[in-house]
């Protein structure tokens, strides 16, 4: 039984590691050779990302402006009918 424990324990030690440490040094090998990416690159991505927030809120603002004109002439509008029919 002994040996048979002993054997598995060598054949797991080198050729068999454990997946979770073979990936950590997949992983720092990809963080090492990615830390290296000019961060001009992030900035780029982002910009677009900025040009559309800008557009949305424009948008946003537009419509609250519109909402507020269209909310104002139904008041108008409700006050010449109660006016008609006080008449």
């Amino acid at each position: 039984m002994r040996a048979r424990a002993g054997g598995s324990d060598a054949a797991r030690s080198s050729a068999h590691e454990h997946p979770r440490q073979r990936g950590g040094e997949l992983r720092s090998g990809l963080t090492g050779r990615y830390g290296r990416v000019p961060r001009s690159i992030g900035l780029k991505a982002s910009e677009p990302f900025r040009n559309l927030q800008e557009r949305i809120s424009g948008i946003e603002t537009a419509l609250a402006d519109r909402r507020r004109s269209y909310n104002d002439a139904v008041n108008t509008n409700n006050v010449r009918i109660d006016r008609y029919r006080m008449c």
